[in-house]
Order: structure tokens, then C-alpha cells, then sequence
């Protein structure tokens, strides 16, 4: 009886307020609040129930469809807060609402059937249902609440519907059973901490639909080993995917102009990510503790790199720091144990602090332009000073970029004599036509494009042609896989040796690969062993 009173004082007041907000509504007022068995409910003036209480001791419950001849609309906030005693319940399908914590810490609900006539479902409507194991949302709901299933620890699956066009902040944060998740393309933004300390997820599909994903969205989700962002995001919050510790790799398409700080902080598994062109500031912490990152990509975009950006990233070995930064935050490099080599341009101004490189114990050299702000930054922190003198190769692992920002190489071997290049990717993803050329100029130095990147055109929907130069002797794994449009791919080079697993998976069925005429048989072989050649492709002389 004591928890009865409890929940007659709450009810009563949330009655109160009800009626208010009824009685300022258009037309809509509380006409009468009454009692009818274990149901506390009130009508308004449209003959409507609204069922605010239940005093029962059923654990197996069924909402009346009327009360008195009045319709069921809607159960109220509170209505069966903290029933732990409560196993089963099925609403009617009178019901449109579902109020805000109607059926939050129900502990001991491991079944609940929800009708097509609910159009809503409130905030912390469920949360703490830790037996709940399954759920069906029906299409008729278009928005789920904030925290409407938090902490419905044993929740291993649910269905969302095409209707459903909002989730709320921490709609299924620590539903730690939850073991994958498919977004409905009607989903437009993923709000903050959605998906929050989901632990058991292992797979998530994210919908072209979304543009947006939120702070702290995929926070301590242990169990996500891949991830991919669709083209159609543009932002990436604070703290989106810090410590994904199963995290491997992650795709981010060139559509995002904005990564939060701490977005992949604690990923310790993560081995190299590439930021697209686009954005502009690369946020405070965001891969802090990487440890297992070896590579990274800064775009020239990037015009700022905030604190502890890349602080104990202990496997990278070198880094490029792009034209067009003007600013490093204090401790964005701290901790990089295994960095030997790194290059800062001259158009930084502003070095924060004294502990940039603090714990870099391989770093011994940092390389500037005489004269430049970096250059009296180094030699007032005791650094060696490597001056670019336009005649001296990047460090073997080196990202670049030629002047005219239309190609992306990585440098493979810096020898002063013969230095090479992988090409990775072309920065304009919209040209139908690209040549990879036979060498590069950077920083007046020359390279010879010796290989494709494995994915270096991966997924590319407009390219149509591809010219392949004379020094490729490499091309790599799914280097053009999902290809769509790709007809044509002319091969200058007479001493190509390898082409990867799948590197033409996926191009146009018809396409034709032609050859260098004394080739022809060797590069036939090279093409027909697992590279993804079709029969219906040919290639010509």
C-alpha cells in the first residue's frame, strides 16, 4: 500500500499538470479524473481516456480499449514506473501515446506488444527494462524519445520501421546486449549518445539518409570492428566513436567537413585512417591513444591541429604536416614513441606549449624551411633542424600531394637516387577520366610512380577511363574495386608484375583492359588470377 501512496502523490500532481496543458490546448480540456478498478484516469472534453496510474498486482496486464465506454488514447507519463512485479503487457490499439517513462524501471517486462495506432513514444519510455529481450516498433511511430530504451540491458534486438524519422539522445544507450542495429533510411541525424556504451554491437548499418552523427553517438561500443560512414555525413561529434577498442578500420567519405574532438580517441586498434579533403580543423584528441595507428592523411584542407590530436598514436613513424596549417595545438604529438621524421611547413605560425613532442624519444630531427617560425621553434626546444632544401625526398611513408592538389601519392622508397611513389588516390572523386603518370614533381623533387595503393580508386562511381603509366609495376588489392562505370583501363607500363585480389572487382562487366602488345599473354595471366576479371571483360592488344 505504501508504494500505492507514492505513486498516487506523483500521479496526482502529473494529473495537475496534465489537465493545464490540456486546458491551454485548442478545445482540449480535462472534464473529468476518476478511478475505475486498479486504472487512475482522466477524460478530456473529447471523450478521450488518458490512464495515469495502475495500482494492480497483475503481472500479466492488459489495457482496457475503453474504460466506462471512453476510448484509451494514451498512457501517461509514470503510468507504470517502477512495476517491477510486471512480466507482460499488451496495449490496445486505441492508443496513439506513449508517455514519458510510462514504463520506465520495469524491470521484470520481458514482453510488450505495441500497436499500429501508436504514434509516438516518449522520453525514458522504457528505460531500465532489463528484461526485455526483443521489441517491434511499429511503422506507424515516427519518433522515439530521448533515452526511450536506455539501460534495456538484455534488449538483443529491435526493429525500427521506415517511419521512424528521429531518434532521440541516448534512445539505446547502454543496451549493452544489443548486438546489431539497422538504421531505416528515413533516419536523418544519429543524436548524441544513441548508441552509447552498446558494448555487444558488433555491426551497424548507417543509412545514405543520415547527415549527422552525434556526440558520443558510438561511445565505448567494444564490440564494433568496422564502421562505414556514408557519403551523405558531414558532420562527426565530440567523442563519436572514443574507445570502439574492436574498432579496426574506418571509412570516412569525402562528404564530412567536420570530425569532433575526441571523435576516435581510445581506438587502439584502429591502423590508418585517411581524413578527406574538406576539412579544415582536425579537432582536440581526436585519435588520442591510437596506439595502433601506423598511418594518417591530412588533407590540405586542414588549416589547424588541436591538442593532444595525435598524443600517444606510439605507431606512427612519420607525418606530413601540410601547406596551409597555420596552428598545432600543445600536445598534439605527445607520446609518439616510434616517430622519427616529421615535416612542418612554413606556413605555421603558432606552436602551443612546450610539449608538442613530448615522449617522442625517436624524434631527433624536425624538418622546416630556413627562416620559418618552425625553424626558431625547433632550435628553442633543442630539436635538430633538417632544412628543405628542394633537392631532398620525403621520408619513406610519407603522404604528398602535387601542387596542383589533383593527385595523392605515398612515398616508398627515398632514395636520393631513385625515388618512388605509390599512387593513392586522386583528390577531384568526381573526373571521369584520370591518368596515372609515369613520375611526379613535389617540392621540386622528382618520383617515379612505381605502384596503384590498394583502394586507391576503390568505390568510385564517375571514373570511366584510366590511363596507367609506364614505371607501374604494381597495382593493388581492390585498387579499382566498385568501379562501376570503368570501360576502359590502358596499361603503358611493359614491366607490370602484380595485380592485387579484386583490384578490378566490381568495374563495368564489358570493360576492356588494353595492353602493351608484347605483354599481351604474360598480362592475360596477370588479369584471370583472382584480380575480379569477368568474361564477358576483354583484353586487348
Amino acid at each position: 500500500m505504501q508504494q500505492r501512496k507514492i505513486i498516487g502523490v506523483k500521479n496526482i500532481v502529473l494529473l495537475m499538470a496534465f489537465a493545464l496543458v490540456l486546458t491551454l490546448s485548442a478545445g482540449v480540456r480535462v472534464v473529468e479524473a476518476a478511478t475505475s478498478g486498479d486504472w487512475q484516469y482522466s477524460v478530456d472534453n473529447a471523450g478521450n481516456v488518458y490512464i495515469y496510474g495502475y495500482s494492480g498486482n497483475d503481472k500479466d496486464v492488459i489495457i482496457p480499449g475503453t474504460i466506462n465506454g471512453k476510448k484509451v488514447t494514451s498512457i501517461g507519463s509514470y503510468a507504470f514506473e517502477d512495476c517491477s512485479g510486471l512480466t507482460s503487457i499488451t496495449i490496445p490499439d486505441s492508443v496513439t501515446s506513449i508517455g514519458d517513462s510510462a514504463f520506465s524501471g520495469c524491470g521484470g517486462l520481458t514482453s510488450i506488444t505495441i500497436p499500429n495506432s501508436v504514434t509516438s513514444i516518449g522520453e525514458r519510455a522504457f528505460s531500465g527494462c532489463s528484461g526485455l529481450t526483443s521489441i517491434t516498433i511499429p511503422n506507424s511511430v515516427t519518433g522515439i524519445g530521448d533515452y526511450a530504451f536506455e539501460n534495456c540491458s538484455n534488449l538483443i534486438s529491435i526493429t525500427i520501421p521506415n517511419s521512424v524519422t528521429s531518434m532521440g539522445d541516448g534512445a539505446f544507450s547502454d543496451c549493452s546486449g544489443l548486438t546489431s542495429m539497422t538504421i531505416p533510411n528515413s533516419v536523418t541525424s544519429i543524436g548524441d549518445r544513441t548508441f552509447q556504451y552498446c558494448s555487444g554491437l558488433t555491426s551497424i548499418t548507417i543509412p545514405n539518409s543520415v547527415t549527422n552523427i552525434g556526440n558520443y553517438a558510438f561511445e565505448d561500443c567494444s564490440g564494433l570492428t568496422s564502421i562505414t560512414v556514408p557519403n551523405s555525413v558531414t558532420s562527426i561529434g565530440n567523442d563519436a566513436f572514443n574507445s570502439c577498442t574492436g574498432l579496426t578500420s574506418i571509412t570516412i567519405p569525402d562528404s564530412v567537413t567536420s570530425i569532433g574532438g575526441s571523435a576516435f580517441a581510445f581506438c587502439f586498434n584502429v591502423t590508418s585512417i585517411t581524413i578527406p579533403e574538406g576539412v579544415t580543423s582536425i579537432g582536440g584528441g581526436v585519435f588520442r591513444e591510437c596506439s595502433g595507428l601506423t598511418s594518417i592523411t591530412i588533407p590540405n584542407s586542414v588549416t589547424s591541429i588541436g591538442g593532444q590530436a595525435f598524443d600517444g598514436c606510439s605507431g606512427l613513424t612519420s607525418i606530413t604536416i601540410p601547406e596551409g596549417v597555420t596552428s598545432i595545438g600543445e600536445g598534439a604529438f605527445a607520446g609518439c614513441s616510434r616517430l622519427t621524421s616529421i615535416t612542418i611547413p612554413d606556413s605555421v605560425t603558432s606552436i602551443e606549449g612546450t610539449w608538442t613532442f613530448s615522449g617522442c624519444s625517436s624524434l631527433k630531427v624536425i624538418t622546416v624551411k630556413k627562416g620559418s617560425y618552425a625553424e626558431t621553434w625547433a632550435k628553442e626546444n633543442n630539436y635538430i633542424v633538417n632544412y628543405i632544401d628542394g633537392t631532398t625526398p620525403a621520408a619513406k611513408g610519407t603522404t604528398l600531394t602535387t601542387a596542383d592538389k589533383k593527385i595523392k601519392v605515398k612515398v616508398t622508397s627515398s632514395g636520393a637516387s631513385n625515388p618512388t611513389v605509390a599512387y593513392t588516390g586522386s583528390v577531384n572523386k568526381k573526373a571521369s577520366s584520370v591518368s596515372v603518370p609515369a613520375t611526379v614533381k613535389i617540392n621540386n623533387v622528382t618520383y617515379k610512380v612505381t605502384s596503384i595503393g590498394d583502394k586507391a580508386f576503390s568505390g568510385n562511381k564517375k571514373l570511366t577511363k584510366v590511363t596507367i603509366g609506364k614505371n607501374v609495376t604494381s597495382i593493388g588489392k581492390n585498387a579499382f574495386n566498385g568501379c562501376s562505370k570503368l570501360k576502359k583501363i590502358v596499361i603503358n607500363s611493359t614491366s607490370l608484375k602484380s595485380v592485387g585480389k579484386n583490384a578490378i572487382k566490381g568495374i563495368n562487366k564489358k570493360a576492356v583492359i588494353k595492353v602493351p602488345k608484347k605483354q599481351y599473354k604474360k598480362y592475360k595471366k596477370l588479369f584471370k588470377s583472382k584480380t575480379g576479371f569477368k568474361k564477358t571483360m576483354k583484353i586487348k592488344k
